[in-house]
């Protein structure tokens, strides 16, 4: 059981350079370009969050991730509070 942070709605992913030339796209959140040519790293929202076929899931920062998913209507913080209270209360069913 484990407690969860802001971090755990996005990951960190570098920019592969030798896949496909040039590869890049456009945030969909701020509508700036991005590429393997200008940029080295770009950040994946969890699918478990936006759903598995969402392509908008790429995007090229922190912020635009969470100012994508406040788009979406996620409260980020309202779930991150609900379940660490969750596991706080499992963890004292544990200990008993």
């Amino acid at each position: 059981m484990y407690k969860i942070t802001r971090k755990d709605f996005y990951t960190k992913k570098e920019m592969k350079k030798g896949k496909k030339r040039h590869w890049g796209f456009t945030c969909p959140s701020c509508k700036e370009k991005f590429s393997s040519k200008s940029h080295t790293e770009y950040c994946y929202c969890e699918e478990h969050l936006t759903g598995p076929l969402d392509e908008i899931s790429i995007l090229c920062s922190v912020d635009c991730v969470f100012d994508y998913l406040k788009s979406l209507s996620i409260d980020v913080d309202g779930i991150i509070k609900e379940h660490n209270k969750m596991m706080d209360k499992l963890y004292e069913l544990d200990r008993e």
